[in-house]
């Protein structure tokens, strides 16, 4: 099983563990026992699926970064041109 499918699999463990001891100790499911539960049930939600996308926190900085890079790497090509025309003009 992959590290994800674990991350998801024990968030789910975890919030129906949760929610079973919050009814079971409340003896009630009121109306903030349910917001509750459903606040966790989002927060499980939001882990599924931003683990299973493969752009989450991995593809955008690199992407980011990977531009800066090249747009540095243009600029030094620029001013290593502007070095030697400097150099020429001395040297004649």
């Amino acid at each position: 099983m992959e590290s994800r499918g674990l991350i998801v699999a024990s968030v789910w463990i975890c919030v129906t563990i949760l929610s079973v001891v919050i009814i079971w100790v409340s003896k009630q499911l009121d109306l903030w026992t349910a917001l509750f539960i459903l606040l966790l049930m989002g927060g499980a939600f939001v882990i599924t699926f931003g683990t299973s996308s493969r752009d989450f926190m991995g593809k955008q900085p690199a992407t980011r970064m990977e531009g800066q890079i090249e747009k540095i790497s243009k600029q030094l090509e620029e001013l290593r041109k502007t070095v030697d025309y400097i150099k020429k003009q001395l040297e004649e």
